[in-house]
C-alpha cells in the first residue's frame, strides 16, 4: 500500500479524517471535557434551568467566560468554545462590531445578565429583554459622500476646498468651491475653513 493510502486509512481511524478533521476532533474533545467536568466536579448540577441552552461567549463579559462556563455546568446548560450555527442557541456578548452584529441577526445575541438573572429567578427567563442591540446608529459616525458634485480635471489651476454644513454627520452636505486665486501647488494653512 502506498504512503498516501496508508495515511488516509490511519486518518479515518483516528477521528481526524472525517467531519472537518482537526477542528471537528478538537470541538468533540472540548465537548467531552465539558461533560466530564460537569459530572466529576465538586459543584454538581444545582438545577436544570439551562437544559437545552448552549452558549458561546463573544469578547469580554462580566461575569467572565470562565464564570459563565461554570454557571452553565452547574445549571444544566452547555458552553461552546467555538461558535456553531447549528448547535449554539445563544451568543453572550456585551459589545459587538456592527458588521458582526449584522451577520448574527438571525441568532439570539444576549447580554450576560440574562444568565445571572435567570439563576437568581430560579427559572429560564425570556431572552427578549436582554437582547443586545447595535450601537451603530447612535454612537458611530458615518460619512456621506454622495452629495458632493463631480470635479473634472479641466480645472487644473484651481484648488477645490470642501465646506460642510449641518451638525450631524447624516445631515451634512458637502459644498465644493473653487478658488481661482491660488495655484495648484500652493496650500494656505492659515486660511479659515469655509462653512456654508
Amino acid at each position: 500500500m502506498s504512503r498516501r493510502g496508508r495515511w488516509r486509512r490511519d486518518a479515518a481511524n483516528n477521528g481526524w479524517g472525517n467531519k472537518g478533521g482537526y477542528k471537528a476532533a478538537k470541538v468533540a474533545k472540548l465537548d467531552e471535557q465539558f461533560e466530564a467536568g460537569a459530572v466529576s466536579s465538586n459543584t454538581w448540577s444545582c438545577s436544570a434551568i439551562f437544559r437545552g441552552v448552549a452558549i458561546y461567549v463573544d469578547g469580554y463579559t462580566s461575569p467572565t467566560a470562565d464564570e459563565l462556563r461554570r454557571l452553565m455546568q452547574q445549571h444544566g446548560g452547555r458552553f461552546h468554545v467555538y461558535f456553531s450555527r447549528s448547535s449554539t442557541t445563544h451568543i453572550i456578548a456585551v459589545n459587538l462590531a456592527h458588521s458582526k452584529f449584522q451577520a448574527l441577526l438571525s441568532h439570539k445575541v444576549v447580554h450576560p445578565q440574562w444568565i445571572t438573572d435567570s439563576i437568581a429567578a430560579g427559572k429560564l427567563l425570556s431572552y427578549v429583554p436582554y437582547r443586545l442591540h447595535s450601537a451603530h446608529a447612535h454612537s458611530q459616525k458615518t460619512l456621506n459622500f454622495s452629495t458632493a458634485p463631480f470635479v473634472d480635471q479641466a480645472s487644473a489651476g484651481t484648488i477645490p476646498s470642501v465646506a460642510c454644513t449641518g451638525q450631524r454627520p447624516v445631515q451634512a452636505e458637502c459644498i465644493l468651491e473653487k478658488s481661482s486665486t491660488r495655484s495648484s501647488g500652493d496650500l494656505n494653512l492659515d486660511q479659515e475653513p469655509v462653512w456654508a
